[in-house]
């Protein structure tokens, strides 16, 4: 048994550091790694989907459907996809999940700038200057001093609350524009696929469109004090699911 036992360990210090029980392993861990990616993307998916209001959430499924009609069209005879077939819904999905990165950034844009009005800060701002206008010179009195220090304080803190409820109404009004951008580029996809357009072109739009996503998706990220996204969310999950699911569900 000692020696039985020896003859394991030794193998198994020896297969441990063979190379290719060392690539299968490391292929192995990352297939793991990408399956634990792909899940957190997918749960990630749900919460944000939860999340929107009935109007986002109709707005999103509409053009989620206009979608799958898209991959009906990809999947031949046979029941099967090509592997360009498989890239384009890929992109396409990546486009989707864009699309509602940006419902959540508007809803909650739209949320903080209901919750504070610009013409209430804006009264405050002339208040606080008129204060400081009728206060002593500098100098001449301790305790004025330090009331002139407290006024202009309170006056940058609303200032800067200002200049944050001006960049999130030119948010706001930039994030409307690409929603309805990313529409009409996923209706302009979906119309060139179910007219059957050569699969280079198909192929090229929505290589395009999945490109000039990225200064949108920099903008989400530079918007993360107001919208809570992530890092996590750069991850694309799978919306497009398989016909069988589709049938399912209805």
């Amino acid at each position: 048994l000692p020696l039985v036992m020896a003859a394991e360990v030794a193998y198994l210090s020896v297969i441990a550091w063979n190379p290719r029980y060392r690539a299968i392993v490391d292929a192995e861990q990352t297939h793991q790694g990408a399956q634990h990616e792909k899940q957190k993307a997918q749960e990630r998916f749900t919460v944000l989907l939860s999340q929107l209001t009935r109007e986002r959430s109709t707005r999103f499924f509409d053009i989620k459907r206009r979608c799958e009609t898209l991959r009906a069209s990809m999947v031949g005879a046979d029941a099967t996809m090509t592997a360009v077939a498989k890239d384009q819904l890929a992109s396409v999905d990546k486009l989707l999940w864009v699309y509602l990165k940006l419902l959540n950034t508007e809803q909650t844009l739209e949320r903080f700038l209901g919750s504070v009005s610009d013409r209430e800060l804006e009264a405050e701002i002339k208040v606080g200057k008129r204060h400081l206008e009728v206060l002593p010179p500098v100098g001449t009195d301790a305790m004025e001093d330090k009331k002139r220090a407290t006024l202009e304080d309170t006056l940058q803190t609303l200032q800067a609350r200002r200049d944050n409820v001006v960049r999130a109404q030119k948010n706001y009004e930039y994030v409307e524009l690409e929603l309805s951008r990313i529409e009409n580029k996923l209706a302009g996809i979906v119309e060139l696929a179910v007219n059957r357009q050569d699969p280079a072109s198909l192929t090229a739009e929505v290589g395009a469109v999945a490109e000039s996503v990225r200064a949108t998706e920099d903008t989400i990220g530079e918007l993360n004090m107001f919208t809570g996204l992530t890092q996590a969310d750069l991850e694309v999950p799978e919306i497009l699911v398989e016909p069988a699911e589709v049938t399912a569900r209805r």
